[in-house]
């Protein structure tokens, strides 16, 4: 298995930030390289399209799956095919009165993991840097905050 994190602090609530990520049929208004998205001929299933850096192109899909949600506070989803070579990124979400913290995390798992020794820790750790500057910018956009700024009954 090879793993790295990352950590961000963010001025603002964490429940706006959760909602971001935990909508992550969304994620490709703001994530650098995952776009997730429902499979039209079956929508309970969800799929991963991965993109080049900087370019938006899809590179290829595969299925992805949500492994671990805690309410508003920890997300997971694995990408691959299970038990042989995927890929998981994590969100832990907490915070103190004025900010919000988040841990992220990705890892390599499966059989095959061990393929990818040489290089791809240090993908990982550029990958979580990018993945971290896309998300505060999304969250701090005048239109993400209004998205998911809880509404209220008047």
């Amino acid at each position: 298995m090879i793993a790295c994190r990352s950590s961000l602090v963010l001025g603002m609530p964490a429940i706006r930030v959760w909602r971001v990520i935990a909508d992550v049929e969304r994620y490709r208004e703001w994530h650098p390289v995952f776009a997730l998205h429902s499979d039209t001929q079956n929508p309970g299933k969800l799929l991963c399209t991965a993109r080049r850096w900087g370019r938006g192109e899809a590179m290829v899909t595969a299925d992805a799956r949500l492994t671990r949600s805690d309410s508003n506070r920890e997300l997971s989803l694995r990408i691959g095919i299970p038990g042989v070579l995927e890929f998981e990124e994590s969100f832990q979400v907490t915070w103190t009165q004025h900010e919000t913290l988040i841990a992220h995390g990705m890892r390599c798992i499966g059989l095959f993991s061990f393929l990818g020794l040489l290089g791809l820790k240090g993908m990982f750790a550029r990958m979580l840097a990018r993945t971290d500057a896309a998300l505060k910018a999304h969250v701090q956009r005048a239109t993400t905050t209004a998205r998911y700024v809880r509404r209220h009954n008047r």
